[in-house]
């Protein structure tokens, strides 16, 4: 227990234990900081607990934890019912206030709160019929991808969430709302060598303009390692580079990596400097 590992109050300090403060409720004394002023151990009405100074208390300045105080600035939507959804509990900022919900099935997901208010959403996409009753494409890749970039970009529980959804990379309202606005704007998959990304700006949300249909090799080009070089004059990605002079990228890589000179890296036959080169 946490109220085990109290430190002994000095007497000048006036004892705040079991003291309320907003939500908080103060446990025991956490010691002196760096500017001899007492700090106590507090936990908040949802059972998060930290360290806060006497002096933060006592001017209000602090009155709950983070969390709450980041969830106190959106209508609690905890407990109420959309259509099929029942919301469980707040599930952070997305950049805007989203909620866990559970569907009448059991299925859970994230939910932004503003699509639940506004009857955007009112049940999973299996319950709800998206893909199924008004296009008949829920077992092309087209809906497959669409479906997959909505899990990752929406869905904690994701195993790609936190290269995506996670690092603030969102579907636009447009696309996450309707499949057929999807396909309307991206159009067929050209070939099964094909796969959505986001270009020209790698780092932008899954929205129509900052999206294309590209293969491997295009995605590669955009990846987030890729980089440029430039030599006499020309700035071109490494892997344009690597292709135009027959070296591997990889060899490029670890000769740029080793320190080599761009011109150097660039103008070295493959196995010359096992030569002495």
């Amino acid at each position: 227990m946490a109220e085990s590992n109290s430190t002994a109050i000095p007497t000048r300090v006036k004892d705040l234990t079991g003291h309320v403060f907003g939500r908080w409720t103060v446990l025991h004394f956490a010691g002196l900081d760096k500017w001899k002023q007492a700090t106590w151990l507090c936990r908040c009405d949802c059972g998060t607990e930290t360290i806060v100074s006497a002096a933060n208390l006592k001017a209000a300045h602090s009155t709950r934890c983070r969390k709450c105080n980041a969830r106190s600035r959106f209508l609690d939507l905890s407990g109420k019912v959309f259509g099929r959804w029942t919301v469980v509990r707040y599930a952070g900022s997305t950049p805007n206030a989203s909620w866990l919900c559970k569907c009448e099935c059991g299925v859970e997901a994230v939910v932004a709160g503003a699509h639940l208010t506004r009857g955007n959403s009112t049940g999973c996409r299996r319950c709800s019929g998206v893909g199924v009753t008004t296009h008949g494409m829920s077992g092309s890749s087209e809906f497959r991808i669409w479906a997959a970039m909505l899990e990752r970009c929406g869905n904690p529980r994701n195993k790609s969430y936190k290269r995506y959804g996670g690092r603030g990379i969102h579907v636009c309202d447009r696309w996450s709302h309707s499949f057929e606005a999807f396909y309307d704007d991206m159009g067929p998959r050209p070939s099964p060598k094909h796969s959505i990304d986001r270009y020209p700006d790698q780092n932008g949300d899954y929205e129509p303009g900052n999206c294309r249909w590209t293969t491997a090799k295009g995605q590669a080009r955009n990846t987030r390692r890729n980089r440029y070089l430039t030599f006499n004059g020309e700035t071109k990605l490494l892997l344009v580079w690597a292709e135009q002079l027959g070296i591997s990228d990889k060899t490029l890589r670890t000769r740029i990596r080793d320190g080599w000179s761009v011109e150097r890296a660039l103008t070295t036959a493959v196995n010359s400097h096992l030569n002495g080169s």
